[in-house]
């Protein structure tokens, strides 16, 4: 423990000077006690914190006062007279406060801005106010439906603890929960299931893969109110549709008609993404000046979705899927940077090197973009390499690349047979 862990100590001569003689701590953990309310488990990094002391906390710009703190050892819980630099634990009365959270005494309430700039500065606190977005889902369900009506609520309290932890209640009634990986997730179940009592099973856990077009495509669709000229070709963000030769009235039919259709892929029934999409009518002169009517209206619907249907059944062997790429961000001591460099490097699209000068040492800063297939142990190996020195402060999804045509066609496969 003393050769892997950090003095309680230590981390006092890196607080800016503004803060060593002040409250200043971070809520590790947060949890829902049902007689207690929210409690707080807190490490402080200075100053003395005693019970009705009032904090201030930096993520939310509002303040709380502390009712009691309590010493936590194993499943015992006492009170507790005050907390001492480097210290651990637990407060109650703070219903604002979560997981990751930076408080300091209200005293310091008036220099915010002051506090929040050092802060972000300062690796040994911000490092506990960055949260990855989730990249990886599953869809989770009890085993009998007793337990599925308890099951979301149970999930609900997980994300109150985890902020890396999301849940989200589908149309269909499909209820996804999302994380930084899949072993996250997996654990995430198991204290489900250990803790709650709630035995459930996930679906395939899955990335939230897209469908677009490796090269430029057309189709000409002619109904009975004329012709629509449709191209398709890859583009390098997000998908742009453009509408030619139309009214406004007709705009607003036929727009929504293209973007419902393709929300829908030939591959894998997946939304469409980094694409460009013209669509140009040459439609016949109506007779009448209501155009469109209703039942015209219902003709464009169908020469849309009839034309977007073709060009996808016509080009299979050009479409693709796109995968999320990934930014991503560490920072650690000198001395490992190398072995990690040389992992980053297997993974990255892109690598930007800064060496860092400070009184804590020498240290540096990675940052690069990776598709997100590459990373699934990526926050455990630089772990293991640094010896847990160094932090993933950011893995967070920026933008879809497609991917090659060789492992689109392995992943078909595999969402087929069920494996994905």
């Amino acid at each position: 423990m003393i050769q892997f862990l950090p003095s309680p100590l230590q981390t006092l001569s890196k607080l800016p000077p503004i803060l060593r003689d002040k409250v200043c701590g971070v809520v590790f953990k947060s949890s829902l006690d049902p007689n207690r309310g929210v409690l707080c488990q807190s490490r402080l990094y200075s100053g003395t914190l005693k019970p009705r002391s009032k904090l201030f906390n930096i993520r939310t710009n509002t303040s709380a006062q502390v009712s009691n703190l309590f010493q936590v050892d194993a499943d015992r819980v006492k009170l507790q007279d005050s907390c001492e630099v480097g210290g651990i634990t637990m407060m109650a009365g703070c219903k604002d406060f979560r997981t990751g959270d930076v408080f300091v005494c209200q005293s310091l309430k008036s220099q915010f801005h002051n506090i929040d700039e050092l802060i972000q500065s300062n690796r040994t606190l911000k490092s506990t106010m960055n949260h990855s977005k989730p990249l990886f889902f599953c869809s989770v369900e009890a085993t009998d439906s007793i337990s599925n009506d308890r099951l979301e609520k149970v999930l609900s309290d997980m994300m109150f603890e985890d902020p890396t932890l999301t849940l989200e209640r589908r149309d269909s009634g499909e209820l996804v929960m999302g994380g930084p990986g899949r072993l996250y997730l997996s654990v995430a179940l198991e204290r489900i299931k250990d803790e709650r009592g709630i035995s459930c099973k996930a679906y395939k856990f899955r990335v939230n893969y897209m469908e677009t077009v490796s090269q430029q495509i057309e189709h000409v669709h002619t109904g009975p109110l004329g012709e629509l000229h449709l191209t398709m070709s890859p583009a390098d963000s997000g998908k742009v549709v453009t509408v030619k030769n139309v009214c406004p009235k007709t705009r607003e039919v036929v727009e929504p008609a293209i973007d419902s259709a393709l929300t829908i892929g030939p591959l894998l029934g997946l939304q469409l993404s980094e694409c460009l999409i013209t669509a140009k009518f040459n439609l016949i002169p109506p007779e009448h000046s209501k155009f469109p009517t209703k039942e015209e209206k219902k003709d464009l619907n169908l020469m849309v979705k009839t034309a977007i249907r073709d060009i996808f059944r016509n080009n299979l062997s050009v479409m693709t899927l796109c995968e999320p790429i990934a930014e991503i961000e560490v920072e650690g001591p000198q001395e490992y940077s190398s072995s990690i460099i040389a992992d980053f490097s297997l993974r990255a699209e892109s690598l930007e090197y800064q060496t860092l000068f400070s009184d804590e040492g020498n240290w540096f800063t990675l940052k690069g973009c990776a598709p997100l297939s590459k990373l699934t142990d990526f926050s455990s190996q630089i772990g293991r390499i640094s010896r847990g020195m160094a932090s993933v402060l950011k893995i967070e999804t920026v933008k879809y690349g497609p991917m090659e045509l060789d492992s689109c066609r392995e992943i078909v496969k595999m969402f087929e047979e069920g494996k994905l």
